[in-house]
């Protein structure tokens, strides 16, 4: 049975004149928490249904929004010409929730870069009480081999023509085993394969200086990761998890899923991870 609730969608402005696409969902019934959730690269926010049907019915608000240059938000397709312009959009929706919601305990959600941007929101911005953050195959490195030669010219288009942009390197059959979602994805209007140089470049600059933020971090974290995934590096992922200075954090390692954890054949046995860790942590705020 479907949870009653309110739909609604819209957009911000940020400081640079873009808009951005939002959505959300707000049970109409028993409502104890936000959660805000950012997508990955080439994707948009249209794509989170299977979280939004599964947290609605246990009284969570939804909020996702298409980060720059994705889904139905402006801006040249896979492009930003700073990476921590996504964590300014990603405080700016924050706002929105505090103003709407009445304070209601938060939840951070990131999945693949969006668990990059959600990482590089946290080491800047201190003013947000969190009930948590949740990490699905953040890309907190990558997997994807490049050759020198294709570096360097990136390099070098990164700094004379920032925004020309590439295909991103994302097989669509790497995402997940259900052949469905894979088919439903490839032909999605709103997904794109492009990355421009000035985002790739500015987001190794970020994976790059994460080890040295990591331990400020306090805030309670989750991190998931599939056994499975070859887009980003499972190791790279938990050499970081390791060094979060919160004293509150689980991972799991979901072996027989792939990059979308959510979106796999598994997906209700990820899920409910994510609501086993949830629940006594939004209890222990509400208390």
């Amino acid at each position: 049975m479907e949870t009653k609730h309110i739909y609604r969608e819209n957009f911000f402005t940020t400081g640079h004149g873009i808009k951005i696409y939002y959505q959300y969902w707000i049970p109409q019934r028993n409502h104890r928490a936000n959660l805000i959730f950012v997508h990955g690269m080439g994707e948009h926010s249209g794509r989170y249904k299977n979280i939004i049907d599964y947290l609605l019915p246990k009284g969570f608000a939804l909020f996702g929004l298409d980060i720059q240059g994705h889904g139905k938000s402006e801006g040249k397709r896979g492009h930003i010409s700073h990476f921590s312009d996504f964590a300014a959009q990603v405080d700016q929706l924050i706002a929105v929730t505090k103003v709407q919601q009445n304070n209601k305990v938060l939840f951070l959600y990131g999945h693949s870069m969006g668990g990059l941007i959600v990482f590089d929101y946290l080491t800047k911005y201190s003013n947000h009480d969190l009930g948590g953050v949740i990490f699905t195959s953040p890309a907190f490195d990558i997997s994807i081999k490049i050759p020198a030669w294709k570096m360097s010219l990136g390099k070098i288009i990164s700094f004379c023509a920032p925004s020309v942009t590439m295909n991103n390197g994302i097989n669509p059959d790497e995402l997940s085993h259900d052949k469905v979602v894979v088919e439903m994805y490839e032909k999605d209007e709103l997904v794109h394969d492009r990355t421009s140089a000035g985002l790739f470049f500015s987001m190794l600059n970020v994976i790059k200086k994460a080890k040295l933020k990591a331990g400020d971090i306090q805030t309670p974290v989750l991190l998931m990761l599939g056994g499975n995934d070859k887009i980003i590096s499972k190791e790279g992922a938990l050499s970081l998890f390791n060094i979060l200075g919160s004293k509150d954090k689980e991972f799991y390692i979901c072996p027989d899923s792939s990059h979308e954890l959510l979106n796999e054949i598994e997906k209700s046995k990820n899920l409910n991870i994510i609501w086993q860790w949830i629940e006594p942590r939004l209890n222990q705020k509400l208390a």
